[in-house]
């Protein structure tokens, strides 16, 4: 029963959670997210503990992670103790209840009742439900991009993406509320979707799988995540230098990364400023860099999911950031 349910609980953080929002709350996406986060974890290592109690024995599996992990735990520890402001330090960002030292202690705690409790099998499991999730969150942006963002069906009763004052078109969030941040987490399920589609042994599944892979890269690809497109390349050429051996494999890979070019191609990159779609005139096509001529009244604000619309590019901003780290870090040394 205790194991049905930490995998229960888990089945629901990889599904519910990405899904999750909330519309009467001021911060739709990140609060109400790791509200329903806490709330897993709080379930999940209570029935963990109970679980320990019953066996009359420790149940926690080692991994090489441990060390970095509780070195990190004990650096942000300290950061909590001496900073300036407790409050954030502990909870974190006013506004999200993440990234704080109680969001850590969470997501350790999830780290090792998962390795301790989870077995190779409810793995792959848990991927495919990640997969589900992902694939309703991929369909979710790609009608954003061409103007239907089904959560303004559900707010207003409206086919269209004007209950948002952001510019959901130029670039898609989806249920996740930042771009930047659906591009990460389609990123992580590229992968994991992508080895599916090379493993399965049943075509009707990898049809299904492939046909995941192509609306997860869509979705990611309307995100125009400069941070997102890279960490994707990277990752990319880390899988290519692991399953390329197989010539089975390759011609699958060689495939997938052709259609993954040509949907670049049609409608670009974060990376690139050319694309097919800026040809025609039917559509407005985010350009990087370049604000949408077909949306000149939009207006932006301060809690707006485009760093790049308005205000101080993001990449400056980063630049800023790590200037004035090292230099307040230079006198300590």
């Amino acid at each position: 029963m205790l194991d049905k349910i930490i995998l229960y609980s888990y089945a629901l953080i990889f599904f519910l959670v990405p899904l999750f929002w909330f519309s009467k709350n001021f911060e739709l996406f990140e609060y109400n997210k790791m509200m329903l986060t806490y709330g897993l974890t709080i379930i999940i290592a209570g029935a963990w503990l109970l679980k320990i109690i019953n066996h009359k024995s420790l149940i926690f599996n080692r991994t090489p992670l441990d060390i970095p992990l509780l070195l990190f735990l004990g650096a942000n520890l300290l950061s909590t103790i001496f900073s300036i402001d407790t409050h954030t330090s502990i909870w974190g960002y006013y506004s999200r209840s993440n990234g704080g030292f109680l969001s850590l202690i969470a997501y350790l705690l999830l780290y090792w009742a998962f390795v301790s409790n989870i077995t190779k099998e409810q793995v792959y499991r848990l991927l495919k439900i990640g997969l589900l999730s992902g694939f309703i969150i991929s369909l979710w942006g790609i009608l954003e991009h061409f103007g239907i963002s089904p959560s303004c069906v559900i707010l207003r009763g409206e086919f269209n993406a004007g209950c948002w004052i952001q510019d959901v078109q130029s670039r898609v969030f989806a249920t996740l509320g930042q771009p930047n941040w659906m591009a990460a987490y389609l990123t992580m399920l590229i992968f994991p979707c992508l080895y599916f589609v090379l493993t399965t042994s049943v075509l009707k599944e990898r049809v299904m799988y492939f046909i995941c892979l192509i609306s997860l890269y869509m979705a990611f690809t309307f995100t125009y995540s400069r941070g997102g497109f890279l960490g994707f390349l990277a990752g990319l050429g880390v899988f290519i230098l692991l399953v390329f051996r197989n010539p089975q494999r390759k011609s699958i890979i060689i495939i997938t990364i052709m259609i993954f070019i040509l949907t670049n191609a049609i409608f670009g990159s974060a990376l690139t400023r050319f694309n097919i779609s800026q040809l025609l005139p039917q559509h407005t096509q985010y350009t990087p860099g370049v604000e949408s001529p077909n949306t000149p009244g939009v207006e932006k604000s301060g809690s707006s999911t485009q760093l790049e619309s308005g205000g101080t590019e993001s990449g400056q901003i980063r630049l800023i950031v790590w200037k004035d780290c090292l230099e307040r870090s230079a006198g300590y040394f």
